[in-house]
């Protein structure tokens, strides 16, 4: 019985291997600085736009030990929202409108000392590894979607039995994939 044996099972792991490694090298590609700049509509802050911005940023930035001060990015959402992406060497801090236009220059100091830490602790690779096994749990239930809808006719004609339970889950799962990304962004903030 072709089911008992271990072939499949190899299948199916070569199969969500290959998938993962197609869905890693998508997350690392977004890590690029430019192309997740280019997908905000950001552009560069400038020293002449706001030189004090930029002192603070250079003073925090040696405070934690980076080699480089990050690059400031202003992003036009009218949302309150800071990131970070990069790696040490080469980071970029994306400063959201809403964020510069509400608050006071000792709080923007605050969001950015937090970004500073984000890049100085390395968390972008975390950050990244939770973006892939989101994005993964979506494929994953996508696809058993898609499988279900195939098998439905089948289970109509009663030659297959569908597990409601795993059904619920597939239906469930990337809504569960989508909270933890909503909780993920209010902790980027």
């Amino acid at each position: 019985m072709w089911f008992f044996s271990f072939e499949p099972f190899l299948l199916i792991n070569n199969c969500l291997n290959n998938n993962y490694l197609i869905i890693k090298l998508a997350s690392f590609q977004l890590l690029k600085i430019i192309p997740m700049m280019r997908a905000y509509n950001a552009r560069p802050i400038t020293v002449e736009q706001s030189p004090q911005l930029h002192s603070i940023n250079q003073e925090l930035a040696k405070r934690a030990g980076l080699d480089k001060a990050p690059q400031l990015y202003y992003l036009p959402i009218g949302t309150l929202n800071s990131f970070a992406t990069g790696s040490p060497d080469n980071a970029v801090i994306g400063l959201s409108d809403g964020l510069l236009r509400t608050l006071e220059l000792e709080e923007l100091a605050g969001v950015l000392a937090h970004e500073i830490s984000h890049i100085k602790h390395h968390d972008m690779r975390i950050m990244s590894l939770a973006d892939t096994m989101g994005m993964l749990t979506r494929t994953l239930s996508l696809t058993g979607q898609v499988l279900l809808i195939i098998l439905i006719p089948a289970q109509l004609m009663g030659i297959v039995s569908i597990n409601f339970i795993a059904f619920a889950i597939l239906i469930l799962a990337p809504v569960a994939s989508q909270g933890s990304d909503t909780i993920s962004s209010f902790q980027k903030t």
